[in-house]
């Protein structure tokens, strides 16, 4: 599907749950994309098109609108506050409904915050007072920052961690997939971190029989996987 709209130059285009698009163009005009057509949409309440930064989709489908100092999230055709008094970028919500996002300017608020639904967002004291490229969200609660300079703050659980992994010194963008792994977009390729976070995947043969029935699993030094079965190794 081809999204265009004549005399007019879309700069940000983000998918929503119900398979619609959320565009928002050079002039500062929002549209709902449904069915093949541009409908217009209302910006936040009190909020002028003109001061329409971004439409931003997170890994988990939500979409953020920003208007600094403001930052919005659609709820069905709704735009709802979810801050105000901040310039926040990159927001994400973890599988515990904690929102994430980064600050960048002034210098004083530089680095991540967080939040819950209807509080104020607080600075994440593990994080740094640096530029943010991205956050993502993953299985299990956990959340990926990566940092301009190469580094990375990974909250695995309630706890964080400050890493500084070869894999993403310049990395321009993280991504979970949906089977637990993390994506890392380089400019050399992408990097994949294979997550323990699976799920699960039945192996069986088609004829059935007596080797289907598993006894004991072993793994050699090699990787090699074999199984004892009622028909064999």
């Amino acid at each position: 599907e081809q999204i265009s709209l004549p005399g007019e130059t879309i700069d940000f285009a983000v998918p929503t749950t119900d398979g619609e698009f959320i565009l928002l163009t050079r002039e500062s005009t929002l549209y709902q994309w449904r069915e093949n057509k541009a409908i217009p949409m209302s910006p936040p309440d009190g909020v002028d098109e003109s001061d329409v930064r971004f439409v931003q989709a997170s890994d988990d489908g939500s979409v953020w609108l920003g208007a600094p100092p403001s930052l919005y999230l659609l709820e069905g055709d709704r735009w709802i506050l979810e801050q105000q008094g901040m310039e926040l970028s990159l927001p994400i919500i973890a599988e515990d409904g904690r929102r994430f996002a980064s600050a960048s300017i002034p210098f004083e608020d530089r680095g991540l915050w967080s939040w819950n639904k209807g509080e104020q967002a607080q600075r994440v004291p593990a994080g740094q007072v640096n530029i943010i490229r991205d956050i993502a969200a993953g299985p299990g609660n956990q959340v990926v920052v990566i940092y301009q300079d190469g580094s990375a703050l990974v909250r695995d659980g309630a706890g964080w961690l400050t890493l500084e992994p070869d894999e993403l010194h310049g990395a321009l963008d993280v991504s979970y997939a949906t089977n637990g792994d993390l994506l890392v977009a380089r400019g050399d390729g992408v990097g994949i971190y294979r997550s323990i976070v699976v799920p699960w995947k039945h192996l069986f043969t088609e004829d059935g029989g007596p080797r289907n029935r598993i006894n004991e699993i072993l793994i050699a030094s090699n990787g090699t996987i074999w199984s004892g079965t009622d028909g064999g190794v």
